[in-house]
């Protein structure tokens, strides 16, 4: 690949968007951190006290209070006897600070705060209050609050104690020209390494041109409007991005040994995708939602224990269910080979964002490897740019949710295998093999083993429709040795266990079905930001209708993936949710889409011009809402 072409007008770009990113930073923005986090309301009524302002707390103790409620007007923590607030890359200007504290209950408690070196001692009696200083400039637009109080003991209580804080607020003053090098360097080479991606992937050089200031252009609205979502996190996103340049790397390579552009085409769609989900984990309230249940099973785990239950809200019958080690047992060899310093939930975070991101080169290569005379050019490619953003499943691995997200990653793989195995009359020899990984796909996760169920309950309904005897027995056979198999290796272990009841639980009277469907209608599909939007809907389903002429060896697989959604809900009958069927449904509607997008490209300029549109507003509106989504999650406004 002659890369000299694009020296020229990367070179140019980088310039811009060094100049743009500056520029983003010369707004002068007004910072607030409410401390233990604001309060909200979830949909069905929980309150929460959003934890994002841990990354800007240094040798602070845990939210308080404990339990939060609706009479609760404030969250508080108490500080060390030695701790900091930093806020990096805020203003080049100084500011005026208040902070609003309480010192323990004695007569008088000596404090010092120092706000960037300009320190302020004073004895603090007993009550909250507000405290105003000024803060001078710092070279690179930091605000760092140095507080420092006697230790106070407050038995039986066993941690050292300092002050108890409630909430910080900077206001700039006069603006001042500046520039953190350090962020801005950060920055910039993220930007640069997109355009060289782009460049990887066999993008026009104006086109990887492009990609550098759309993303830098992209950049400086969010420095000039919500800064400290992008500067906590500049060297962090720095590694992702030369981590994601090493795929595009390697799809370039192996697209020259294969002779096939495409490749690279879908290595570089593959790196965005995988930046995309390793940049949505990197915010505070992920750590303390289920990762660490995540984390403490894969540590059970590697202890030996494999049978353990996790509880249900009420919303899925309370009381508690098997909770299957298949995700754990997968990721537990990768958890040995590395220090035993490494954070267990960094782990489980990467390997499912790459475990996903790899189902983009594997819907193109399913499309790929079924294709025909009649299938539309390029609609391997259209399926996967389909599945770069996926909304559902990012908000997915935001919450916490990772034994889902990869236990449906693992899935996919055999999942696509036996589509094949039925669809081509392929030897019965793979009989065994696809039982086996039906097993293990079954013991990832309990949503993932309802969901194949569903899968095989409706392709068996659309081959007896069909009057596919034959393939109708083979897949009798494996989904019946699947289940049997899983069963008796594991779910049987459970049989007769009082606590998978619900044991004394209260829970509100359960809604009528049609407001429950309804609700489902409305949140999840209506709904500007639902779980799976209307527009993917239209897209998907409308492809589905050129399967049977585009793609006719998986026609049938397909829809009966697309009705998975129709039969979960039926669990709405004797349930308040659904089975998950909107992580299981993406990777179909991105398959049916693909082919229905590159059929739509073939019948003329009208139609390539509606095709590429229609492409273009998923992605772009994916990616707006989930760096809305990525917003809200920063700066406390985010509702479960």
């Amino acid at each position: 690949m002659a890369l000299g072409r694009y020296a020229r007008p990367l070179l140019l770009s980088s310039v811009v968007a060094g100049l743009l990113l500056w520029l983003g930073w010369q707004r002068l923005v007004p910072f607030n951190l409410a401390i233990g986090g604001d309060l909200v309301i979830g949909e069905s009524g929980e309150q929460f006290a959003l934890m994002y302002d841990q990354p800007y707390l240094e040798h602070v103790h845990a939210p308080e209070p404990a339990t939060v409620d609706l009479t609760t007007t404030e969250t508080y923590r108490w500080t060390q006897p030695e701790s900091a607030i930093t806020v990096p890359y805020l203003n080049g200007s100084a500011h005026i600070v208040r902070l609003s504290l309480a010192p323990p209950s004695v007569p008088q408690t000596p404090f010092l705060l120092q706000a960037n070196g300009a320190a302020v001692r004073t004895d603090l009696p007993p009550g909250q209050r507000t405290l105003h200083l000024f803060a001078p400039a710092s070279s690179d637009g930091s605000l760092t609050l140095e507080l420092q109080a006697p230790t106070y003991n407050a038995s039986p209580d066993p941690r050292l104690l300092g002050v108890v804080l409630y909430r910080m607020q900077a206001q700039p003053l006069s603006h001042d020209w500046f520039l953190p090098w350090a962020a801005w360097i950060d920055l910039l080479l993220v930007v640069i390494v997109v355009g060289l991606g782009a460049a990887l992937a066999g993008l026009a050089p104006l086109t990887a041109a492009g990609a550098i200031l759309v993303t830098s252009s992209g950049l400086s609205v969010l420095l000039a409007t919500v800064r400290t979502v992008i500067t906590l996190d500049t060297g962090q996103l720095r590694t992702i991005s030369l981590a994601c340049l090493l795929v595009a790397w390697l799809g370039r390579w192996l697209a020259e040994r294969r002779q096939n552009p495409e490749i690279a085409l879908v290595a570089g769609m593959t790196a965005l995708g995988l930046a995309l989900r390793l940049i949505g984990i990197r915010h505070p309230q992920t750590n303390f939602s289920d990762l660490l249940l995540n984390v403490n099973n894969l540590a059970s785990v590697g202890s030996g224990d494999l049978l353990f239950t996790e509880g249900l809200p009420c919303a899925a019958g309370a009381g508690r269910s098997p909770y299957p080690p298949g995700t754990y047992l997968i990721t537990q060899p990768l958890s040995l080979l590395l220090p035993a310093s490494m954070n267990r939930g960094i782990l489980i975070q990467i390997v499912g964002a790459v475990a996903d991101a790899l189902v983009i080169p594997l819907l193109w290569w399913l499309i790929d490897r079924t294709r025909d005379a009649r299938t539309p050019a390029r609609a391997a490619l259209w399926a996967a740019s389909l599945y770069l953003a996926p909304l559902a499943m990012l908000r997915a691995m935001v919450i916490g949710e990772w034994s889902n997200v990869l236990g449906q990653a693992i899935a996919m793989p055999i999942l696509a295998w036996l589509g094949l195995w039925l669809a081509s009359n392929q030897p019965r020899a793979w009989q065994p093999a696809l039982i086996a990984g039906l097993t293990i796909a079954a013991l990832q996760h309990s949503g993932t083993m309802l969901s194949l169920g569903l899968w095989g309950v409706a392709l068996a309904g659309f081959l007896v429709w069909q009057k596919q005897w034959q393939v109708l027995g083979r897949l009798v056979v494996v989904g019946t040795s699947a289940v049997v198999l899983a069963v008796g290796l594991y779910y049987s272990n459970f049989l007769g266990d009082p606590t998978l009841a619900n044991n004394g639980v209260i829970c509100p009277a359960p809604r009528p079905f049609d407001q429950k469907l309804w609700g489902v209608v409305w949140n999840d599909l209506i709904a500007l930001d639902g779980r799976v939007p209307a527009w993917f809907w239209l897209v998907g389903l409308g492809g589905a209708f050129s399967l049977r002429q585009g793609l006719s060896r998986l026609a049938t697989p397909i829809w009966a993936w697309l009705a998975t959604f129709v039969l979960s809900l039926s669990s709405l009958l004797w349930s308040e949710q659904t089975v998950r069927w909107w992580l299981f449904i993406l990777p179909a509607l991105a398959l049916s889409g693909g082919v229905g997008l590159a059929t739509l490209a073939q019948r003329g300029r009208f139609g390539r011009v509606a095709a590429i549109a229609a492409s273009l507003f998923i992605i772009a509106a994916s990616l707006a809402l989930w760096t809305r989504f990525i917003i809200e999650y920063r700066t406390g406004a985010f509702v479960p």
